[in-house]
């Protein structure tokens, strides 16, 4: 039947059709029926059926009295929290055995953070064996693990702030290069280590926040949280490592390396001096571009062995041609962050790195000259070269000028 267009402006609003008004509100009255049903037949399930099921927190929830026991009452824990992150959280508590404290990870109850925590507990085992190197007292020691109430917990020494509180002490001006020496032998070292054949641990999540002192008011350091982590031959994660400190090859698919936890360190290097993250990309493609606009494009046989759907994702493939030789080269593809309303993006540097890092506030004045920060740049352009094979290795680094007594040459004490 042909409607005209008068005859469609005629036609009844539908709420006001018959077959609305009969069946308004008829799932409600489905679900009364049912709940009447239900509390007749069993009257212990009343209302069941008008909630929803409410889910069990994966997070470890405390007692509102704020102290409970672990590990049969050996650990007293009043609820001072350390951290949070995606695992769970830590906690202080004392030790009842060592009359110490100690901090808990307490991981979330979902399967995936078990089997991770699981393996933080291995290759932390494997580190600590005894008799082994004395770079250890560079890296988190793990005293107890145990389930508590369906949650994986573990238990490490208690150490001091990281070293994101201690940029924050400086209001995010930098540490001395001094400090900044220090800090980095002692973080080679532990590299170094876990680089050995035999070890052979890859840590995966190098940034401020996972290097901790071992008290305050002293240089000592330890690395913490290896979560992340895996075994050079056992890659668990293609995807790894924290935004703003993630490796070239990662960012590209590849398959990597102990090099990647030197690039990470190099970013952390000038952080700490300057104040300020060296690449802090919204976004994996931003961060891409972030690092791009400082150190220029990646080597062009870096880019042709990426994965092709990263590849694809970064750079348009450009057919060049000179005479009669033919190859492909790459130009990265144009991005445009859009946040989310109210979240900050960070413009991107227009600086190269020699300018980020004279920029610090201490650049010139007493115990700065320009011959350190040369040596400096020297050494962080080594540690974030694209290409992971020539990346300066931790025992090179250790090596390097920056490192050494410029009066005496011999490596700074930690």
């Amino acid at each position: 039947m042909e409607i005209t267009e008068g005859a469609a402006a005629a036609r009844r609003p539908l709420k006001d059709t018959p077959r609305h008004q009969l069946t308004r509100g008829l799932m409600r009255t489905l679900n009364v029926i049912n709940v009447n049903y239900y509390r007749k037949h069993n009257p212990k399930n009343a209302g069941a059926l008008m909630k929803k099921k409410k889910k069990t927190p994966a997070n470890y929830v405390f007692s509102e009295t704020g102290e409970e026991t672990f590990a049969d009452g050996r650990y007293i824990v009043r609820g001072r929290k350390l951290g949070a992150g995606s695992f769970g959280q830590v906690v202080e508590a004392h030790d009842r055995a060592t009359s110490q404290m100690v901090a808990i990870k307490i991981i979330q109850k979902k399967q995936q953070y078990t089997d991770q925590a699981q393996t933080e507990i291995n290759i932390l085992q494997q580190l600590h064996l005894p008799q082994q190197h004395d770079a250890t007292n560079h890296i988190v020691r793990l005293t107890d693990a145990f389930m508590h109430k369906g949650h994986q917990c573990l238990v490490f020494e208690r150490l001091g702030p990281n070293l994101f509180d201690v940029l924050r002490g400086t209001n995010f001006q930098g540490i001395s290069l001094k400090l900044l020496r220090k800090f980095t032998r002692q973080i080679l070292k532990a590299m170094e280590y876990m680089r050995h054949p035999n070890v052979n641990v890859i840590h995966c999540d190098l940034k401020p926040e996972n290097i901790l002192l071992v008290s305050l008011g002293h240089s000592s350091l330890k690395l913490i949280d290896f979560g992340s982590s895996c075994l050079s031959r056992n890659q668990i994660h293609r995807y790894t490592q924290s935004r703003f400190y993630r490796a070239p090859e990662v960012l590209l698919g590849m398959r990597y390396t102990a090099a990647i936890d030197m690039w990470s360190l190099g970013c952390i290097l000038v952080e700490m001096h300057t104040g300020k993250p060296l690449f802090c990309g919204y976004d994996s493609t931003d961060q891409l571009h972030r690092i791009i606009n400082v150190l220029g494009m990646p080597p062009r046989e870096l880019i042709s062995r990426a994965t092709p759907s990263f590849r694809r994702e970064y750079f348009e493939e450009i057919m060049m041609v000179e005479g009669n030789n033919q190859w492909v080269d790459y130009r990265l593809k144009v991005h445009k962050v859009v946040p989310p309303k109210g979240v900050e993006v960070i413009p991107e540097s227009s600086k190269t790195l020699a300018e980020i890092l004279c920029s610090a506030d201490k650049y010139g004045t007493a115990n700065h000259p320009p011959e350190q920060y040369e040596a400096l740049l020297d050494l962080v352009l080594r540690m974030l070269d694209y290409n992971p094979e020539t990346r300066i290795t931790p025992s090179e680094a250790m090596q390097h000028p920056f490192l050494m007594n410029l009066r005496q040459l011999q490596p700074d004490e930690t």
